[in-house]
């Protein structure tokens, strides 16, 4: 954008954009270059907010769906390509309001008093802007970071499980693998052996289970 001598010109890549969409944004009726400046800005800026508001209504579902443990690895792809959107929002917006704060010191004395006015209040909805990105980029950060503990938290409890059952699974084959040796052994001629051992063996499944619980062990 580029205005003087009573002209003002805009330059944009996308065909969306043009200076008849920003009627909304004039703060009164003028036909100055440096109000039609300032309405431009604001709409600008506007557009950059609704952007951010999609990108965090995304974050918002994906936190919901996190909760119900719905979330998936693809969504932690989308938050990458999402979090580096946002940081260039970031970036724009923070050149955007130092050339704002630069065109306020009105060195050449372009803008009148309600021009400054009204870039104030665009250099104030930039601000809002960075604060909602920024609370959006935290978001990120915190769902990853709960992501994670959960996750980990799940493996422990697996892990945990896994090595139980295998220390319970354990006890049976010390008695029945003696037993399956061909060597002599007590009680290996009587014909309660087999039942008694295996009732013995049941009850000291049980009696570790219950010291295992009692301790905490898992």
């Amino acid at each position: 954008m580029a205005f003087g001598g009573g002209h003002y010109i805009t330059i944009s890549p996308h065909v969306k954009f043009s200076p008849l969409e920003v009627s909304d944004y004039l703060f009164s009726t003028t036909e100055r270059p440096a109000g039609v400046f300032a309405a431009n800005l604001a709409y600008i800026i506007s557009q950059y907010e609704q952007r951010v508001h999609l990108l965090t209504e995304q974050i918002s579902d994906a936190r919901r769906r996190l909760s119900r443990h719905e979330v998936e690895n693809s969504d932690f792809i989308k938050f990458v390509a999402i979090e580096d959107t946002l940081n260039e929002y970031r970036s724009s917006l923070e050149g955007m309001s130092r050339v704002i704060t630069q065109l306020m010191e009105n060195r050449r004395h372009l803008f009148k008093t309600r021009d400054l006015e009204a870039l104030e209040d665009v250099d104030l909805h930039i601000r809002q802007v960075l604060v909602a990105i920024s609370s959006s980029t935290h978001t990120i950060s915190s769902i990853q970071n709960a992501y994670s503990t959960v996750a980990n938290n799940t493996l422990n409890q697996r892990m945990k499980a896994l090595t139980a059952i295998t220390i319970l699974l354990a006890i049976p084959n010390v008695f029945y693998g003696m037993y399956g040796m061909n060597i002599a052994l007590p009680f290996q001629g009587e014909p309660w052996a087999y039942p008694v051992i295996t009732s013995f063996t049941v009850l000291l499944i049980l009696l570790v289970m219950f010291v295992a619980k009692r301790l905490r062990l898992f």
